[in-house]
């Protein structure tokens, strides 16, 4: 929602490691929220100039843990 209220402030890309079947694993949306939240508000907002990133890398070190 953050990146349709400020299209040209940031971009984003979400990677998911291909080990990690995405089929079966799920991720409840607001465990993640509150930190992009607040990487955006905190972080990128205070950009005066360019583009910001947000970067998103879900990786699966051992099995049973993201």
């Amino acid at each position: 929602m953050e990146k349709m209220r400020f299209e040209e402030k940031f971009d984003y890309t979400i990677n998911m490691d291909k080990n990690i079947d995405s089929s079966f694993v799920l991720i409840p949306l607001l465990l993640i929220q509150p930190y992009v939240e607040n990487a955006i508000w905190h972080g990128l907002m205070q950009k005066e100039t360019g583009k910001g990133i947000i970067t998103i890398n879900i990786t699966q070190p051992e099995d049973n843990q993201l």
